[in-house]
């Protein structure tokens, strides 16, 4: 279908909202910009009066958001939390409490959401994008619920993202690396600046200062806007790998007492610990008094973050990892660790998967290495995969089909002391998730 202007009375909807919204991209014209989605906003007329924490970055800020919203729900707050991408369900994007959005209250908060819409299209604003729409569900769900606090990732980038419509009580910027760069920019300044475009007038902010360029481009931005800003540096803390998680040693000020606090991050995974400390961080600033240290100590032992370095078998991890600098983090895991490790990848095409598989290659020995394909129009040609790995891997690379095949084939093959991971595009995570059903409950 070609794509072309449609009149509100040609866009049909036949009674699912899940159908309706994955047939956006035939019927838009563009991504609306921070105007236009005010004005859309003035039409719906239900923005929510929680406080709201905004979040940006390239790569933990779903895991920021996962922290945050565990820790306000530890102090007894209705928490609110929109991220991306999702998994299985696009419901998984709008949560409160850490429950996705049920069916019912996802088509009651869409229908809302579509009247409005159709209105502002008679009034001339096009149609909005998929992301855009999914952002007015849930800031309607929101409202309903009157969620306390309301957590918002950013999409892509920052500046011009829809979430940039909010005046937060904090701003939170994760580490910056090389992704999205048709986009954002092709040097870690100009993704920075991006990102940075989330940073308001005397709002404080929140940041990784694990790169020196990233936090240059972050504090000027902050002194330009008047905005305190609190940088996390690695030195900020002490991170131990244990079985199945890490011990994480870091400062925490409540009021006026500052102590060193001891928490479990529930994932087996060392880049977690920037993650947690830098949520720790943000809620230290927020300076809300119920949120004391017990909040803080079980809210992120308790935190639940699919797909992310996420045990889902005996000796089966899952890994969103889908960049460059996501995958070395992988890989550092994966050597701490240790054991003998077979790897199931996939990639989408528009990421820099040559660089990525000579991270991967580079980094850990792994005995067997498996391509699968995802079943996505984006994911790449799984024997271009194959001799990218075969310039770099010192084991076999094999080919499989599809991911539920890779994925069972890859279960009966591994042994029991061998550790298999699942790495690459959360495109590629949600497929195997969906095949771990017939496995039994998560």
């Amino acid at each position: 279908m070609e794509n072309r202007e449609f009149r509100p009375e040609e866009i049909r909807f036949n009674g699912d909202a899940q159908e309706y919204l994955l047939q956006i991209p035939m019927f838009t014209k563009e991504k609306h910009s921070i105007p236009v989605i005010r004005k859309v906003f003035e039409r719906i007329g239900r923005i929510p009066e929680g406080r709201i924490i905004h979040v940006a970055g390239t790569n933990g800020k779903g895991s920021v958001c996962a922290f945050l919203s565990s820790v306000l729900k530890e102090a007894g707050y209705r928490v609110g939390t929109f991220t991306s991408p999702h998994l299985v369900s696009m419901r998984e994007r709008i949560c409160l409490n850490g429950e996705m959005i049920g069916k019912t209250d996802f088509e009651h908060c869409f229908r809302q959401a579509l009247g409005d819409i159709r209105a502002c299209m008679k009034d001339g604003i096009s149609h909005p994008a998929f992301f855009e729409f999914l952002f007015y569900i849930a800031m309607i769900y929101f409202c309903e619920e009157k969620a306390d606090y309301i957590i918002l990732e950013t999409g892509l980038g920052g500046r011009l993202d829809a979430t940039n419509i909010c005046m937060p009580k904090i701003s939170v910027i994760t580490s910056i690396g090389m992704d999205h760069m048709e986009f954002l920019g092709n040097t870690i300044e100009e993704i920075a600046g991006e990102k940075a475009g989330i940073i308001k007038n005397n709002v404080p902010v929140v940041f990784s200062a694990s790169s020196e360029a990233a936090e240059q481009v972050i504090r000027k931005k902050a002194e330009e806007h008047n905005a305190p800003y609190y940088p996390v540096y690695p030195s900020d803390y002490e991170a131990e790998l244990t079985d199945g998680s890490v011990l994480v040693r870091t400062g925490w000020k409540h009021g006026e007492r500052e102590d060193q606090i001891l928490v479990t991050v529930p994932f087996p995974a060392l880049y977690q610990a920037e993650n947690a400390v830098t949520a720790i961080k943000a809620l230290e600033v927020l300076g809300d008094g119920r949120i004391d240290r017990d909040a803080v100590l079980m809210g992120i032992e308790r935190t639940k973050w699919p797909g992310r370095m996420e045990q889902v078998l005996p000796g089966v991890y899952l890994d969103g990892a889908h960049n460059a600098d996501g995958i070395l983090k992988f890989t550092e895991t994966v050597r701490q660790i240790g054991g003998t490790a077979k790897l199931l990848f996939s990639v989408v095409a528009d990421k820099e998967y040559d660089r990525m598989a000579e991270i991967l290659c580079g980094g850990v020995e792994w005995k067997e290495i498996t391509i699968a394909h995802i079943g996505n129009s984006r994911g790449l040609d799984t024997y271009t995969i194959q001799k990218v790995f075969e310039k770099y891997a010192a084991c076999p690379v094999k080919v499989s089909g599809s991911v539920k095949e890779a994925f069972e084939d890859s279960l009966r093959d591994r042994k029991e002391d061998e550790t298999l991971y699942c790495a690459g595009s959360l495109y590629f995570v949600g497929e195997v998730k969906e095949a771990l059903k017939e496995y039994g409950p998560d």
